[in-house]
């Protein structure tokens, strides 16, 4: 009997992948799940590289000294007129407060202000900054220190330096402007002392009209003086303290909490960059669809990485491997020549051949078949050493000494299938296994049993699983996800395009947890 489902489906391809999708939903990858995917294999790159930068940040956090911050307001008040709105009193005066927060923060000015506070420029400069309030005719001066009261003192002091300052620069520039109209006046009071005298010696009018026309020039001199005067006080008093230096006692340097935030986060964005150049720099495949790419066959089935591929009560495992055999069904039945011999081989060791061997063979048996398992890797007998038959005769003594096959075989019990045991090995398998000892036992089997299983050694490197392989029916490919490599899927399916295989497709291991496949 062979690979021969008992569904009326039309043995094609499509019939196949519609069966596959009602009994068993293979996973497919976007790109948001093929990133998600990447994030979930190099896991423990995120969250090493994210522990380190939180772990940097609170050693740096606590490494730091404690600055506290304080702060004094200053006021800005331009001088009202008549047809003078108060919003354009308020935007003129937010104006002035935008120059004068460019003088109070300029070099010249800290110079200044450090000399008159009896301390360094590089003090000041390196702690005060000052800045116009929004919509507010306002002057904020903040001020760091290391302790609550040293910011404070240093606000307060910062901020009446800054009033007296300008308030001084106006008087002076009042007294600057008064003297120069001052000494202007002085100068039309002596020219009219000289023609006062001329005037005297002589009665000449036209000496007493510019004697006049002198006069009133310097009575205008005086009312600009006195405008003058008036005005210094009054821009005087446009700038002013409108609060005290105040501060709180949380330091604003350094936020441990906020750092250690900043760290992880960092720490994450770094990590996912690092995982992201480690995963194409590996060469190893991932998902089902590199797997399809790679083969250009279909998957037949996914298998879940479970600790106990021999657990009879596994009802996911159970439901994988009947999903197997049902597709391979398909896909044999598809062919010209019936799949009774099947092999299963992968490109590297460890990839899960024996359990994939001993599930199909279970599915096969609980489905009413006969069934043989042969244990045809005389090297590492993976499926003899999981079944516990070490030690036993098997193929080996059958094909080199002649035993008997049927004191070889090992009957199976309740859903388990009869087994060939690899026996005691031999130190050239490949001659052994392409002999005609070995095509005479599997004629010789093919009569007594429907199916019959073949577990072969890795076919990557080694000539064994491809002898094996041109013998049988048909072969199915077993890759596990993580462990093989693009140019060993490539190798083997270069040596399986041969017209003397026949390659169903793949079971794939681990393209999921337990918890992904469904109900059982």
């Amino acid at each position: 009997m062979s690979f021969q489902t008992p569904y009326r489906e039309s043995p094609t391809t499509n019939g196949m992948q519609a069966f596959v999708g009602e009994s068993q939903a293979l996973p497919r990858t976007n790109e948001f799940q093929a990133f998600a995917n990447m994030l979930r294999r190099r896991k423990w790159i995120l969250i090493v590289v994210m522990l380190f930068g939180g772990a940097n940040a609170f050693a740096y956090a606590s490494l730091q000294k404690n600055v506290y911050q304080a702060s004094a307001l200053m006021r800005v008040d331009t001088a009202s007129g008549a047809g003078i709105s108060y919003s354009d009193q308020i935007n003129a005066s937010i104006a002035l407060a935008k120059t004068f927060v460019v003088e109070i923060t300029n070099g010249g000015f800290i110079q200044q202000a450090a000399k008159s506070l009896k301390t360094t420029p590089g003090n000041i400069g390196s702690r005060v900054s000052a800045s116009v309030v929004t919509d507010a005719p306002l002057i904020r001066i903040q001020v760091t220190g290391a302790t609550p009261k040293a910011a404070r003192t240093l606000a307060q002091s910062y901020a009446n330096y800054s009033v007296a300052a300008i308030k001084a620069q106006y008087i002076a520039g009042s007294k600057e402007q008064v003297g120069a109209l001052q000494f202007q006046s002085d100068a039309l009071t002596n020219r009219i002392h000289r023609l006062v005298v001329r005037q005297g010696a002589a009665s000449d009018a036209q000496v007493a009209d510019q004697i006049a026309a002198l006069r009133n020039s310097r009575t205008q001199l005086a009312q600009q003086i006195a405008i003058a005067l008036a005005d210094g006080g009054r821009q005087s008093a446009s700038v002013r303290l409108a609060a005290p230096a105040t501060g709180g006692g949380t330091p604003i340097s350094p936020r441990l909490s906020f750092d250690v935030i900043l760290g992880l986060l960092v720490g994450l964005l770094a990590g996912v960059l690092l995982a992201w150049v480690r995963d194409q720099l590996d060469r190893s495949i991932h998902d089902l669809d590199e797997v399809e790419q790679g083969t250009r066959h279909p998957v037949l089935a996914t298998v879940p990485l479970v600790r106990d591929h021999l657990d009879a009560n596994n009802g996911v495992l159970a439901n994988a491997y009947d999903v197997l055999r049902v597709s391979a069904g398909i896909v044999a039945g598809g062919g010209a020549s019936r799949a009774q011999v099947v092999a299963i081989t992968s490109a590297r060791e460890g990839e899960g051949k024996s359990s994939t061997v001993i599930g199909l063979g279970r599915s096969l048996v609980r489905s009413g078949r006969r069934v043989l398992l042969i244990d045809a890797d005389l090297r590492r007998a993976g499926l003899t050493h999981q079944l516990e038959m070490v030690r036993q005769h098997g193929l080996t003594e059958v094909l080199r000494d002649g035993s008997d096959l049927g004191s070889a075989i090992v009957a199976g019990y309740d859903d388990m299938p009869d087994v060939l045991p690899a026996g005691e090995g031999d130190s050239s398998p490949p001659t052994l296994l392409d002999s005609l000892a070995f095509e005479e036992m599997l004629d010789r089997v093919r009569q007594r049993y429907d199916t019959i299983v073949i577990d072969t050694p890795p076919s990557r490197q080694i000539a064994d699983g491809i002898v094996i392989a041109s013998k049988c029916d048909a072969v199915i490919l077993v890759v596990r996800l993580g462990l093989v490599r693009r140019d060993d899927l490539s190798a083997i399916v270069a040596r399986l395009a041969s017209p003397s295989f026949r390659l169903l497709g793949e079971v794939v291991y681990g393209a999921g947890d337990e918890r992904e496949y469904g109900y059982s």
